[in-house]
């Protein structure tokens, strides 16, 4: 078991980032689907979420400190469980990758860094996540992805108030329901698939709570915080721009902020999302990067050859990010993956969890049973 334990507020800023993900840009889609109901569709499908993630929470505390990849370990052994516990790495590479190419290309590349080789601004993050991974650990990054946190909501608060007061237009949310249902499920469906990889994060980061009341409180918390904000940058953007400027712009969030200005001289208000925001995505690249050792440690067993073990991930990312050869291309993968991999992958390793927590007490009853000896 492990004795060092994450705080209330460090799981509560981990299931935050965890959402902030490919979300971003999937945005777009969803209210091409759902239309002026996309907030409604965002809390709709965060609630979703919040199921799988109470989920993950009930499942793991019935074994204390451990993970749900330690639960496949013990219900499966070593040899399938292995399997799936690497499958579980590169899909965090996989998603790694495709939120670095997609963040450098419209937040670095356009707004900051524009003459910048697009691989150099790609190495940089790679070689600050490889330093972390080697020297740093989960209970350090968490204590800074709080700050971060923090920081940014602090930012995301003002730069929305700001929004409300000088360009919000009520009239802009009506009529709300103009879409078909199924298109507004489909929404729904989008928006619960991109904040789902924080279920999936916490498959291996569970495994550092070591009480039921730090879980269950911070899974309240985390779930209200990531909900509130989701649905709410989708209901002011909507309120601000109208549906027929959100639905022909890919990223929400910056086309809100470069909107909102006072007067004529004080403009430039993307700053109050893009610099939070962008701190966010790193580091939620970096909880990808530090969830997929989590899970090569577990096949391991030891925590040896972490050097060889980092450089392999971020040698990997690197390499794919190198392969995806535009934005357009990008945004068509995340959207595939979200679809077709994220929410399958998330419902069979609950599925796989329920079942090795039977196997496991199936065994453990086996072995308490006491055993009749022959006495000749």
């Amino acid at each position: 078991m492990n004795q060092q334990k994450l705080s209330v507020r460090q799981v509560v800023s981990l299931i935050y980032t965890g959402t902030i993900s490919n979300i971003i840009f999937l945005l777009f889609f969803a209210i091409n689907r759902a239309g002026r109901a996309s907030y409604i569709a965002a809390i709709l499908g965060g609630l979703v979420t919040a199921l799988l993630l109470f989920l993950v929470i009930y499942l793991t505390n019935k074994f204390p400190g451990k993970s749900l990849l330690d639960l496949l370990k013990m219900g499966y052994g070593q040899g399938i469980a292995s399997f799936f516990i690497i499958l579980y790495s590169l899909f965090h590479i996989i998603t790694a990758a495709l939120m670095l190419r997609l963040s450098i290309s419209v937040f670095v590349k356009t707004f900051l860094l524009h003459m910048t080789p697009l691989w150099l601004l790609e190495l940089i993050p790679i070689v600050i996540i490889g330093l972390f991974l080697y020297t740093g650990n989960i209970f350090i990054f968490a204590s800074w992805n709080v700050l971060i946190v923090v920081i940014a909501f602090a930012a995301y608060a003002l730069g929305t108030s700001i929004g409300i007061a000088v360009k919000f237009n009520i009239n802009h949310l009506f009529p709300i329901f103009h879409v078909k249902l199924w298109d507004f499920l489909y929404g729904a469906f989008l928006l619960a698939a991109g904040m789902m990889e924080t279920v999936i994060h916490s498959f291996s980061v569970v495994g550092f709570i070591n009480d039921k009341k730090t879980s269950y409180k911070a899974y309240w918390y985390g779930t209200i915080m990531f909900i509130t904000v989701v649905s709410s940058t989708l209901f002011v953007s909507l309120g601000i721009l109208g549906l027929g400027i959100e639905s022909k712009r890919v990223f929400s969030v910056v086309n809100l902020a470069q909107e909102i200005g006072i007067g004529r001289f004080i403009q430039g208000f993307e700053v109050f999302y893009l610099v939070p925001f962008l701190s966010l995505i790193y580091n939620n690249i970096g909880y990808k990067a530090y969830c997929s050792l989590i899970g090569i440690f577990t096949v391991a067993n030891h925590r040896k050859h972490r050097l060889i073990y980092t450089i392999m991930i971020c040698t990997s990312i690197y390499a794919l990010v190198l392969n995806i050869p535009s934005f357009n291309v990008g945004i068509v993968y995340v959207k595939n993956f979200a679809i077709y991999i994220i929410v399958p992958f998330c419902i069979l390793y609950l599925i796989l969890a329920g079942i090795a927590i039977i196997l496991i007490r199936h065994k453990r009853k086996k072995e308490a049973t006491p055993r009749n000896h022959y006495i000749p």
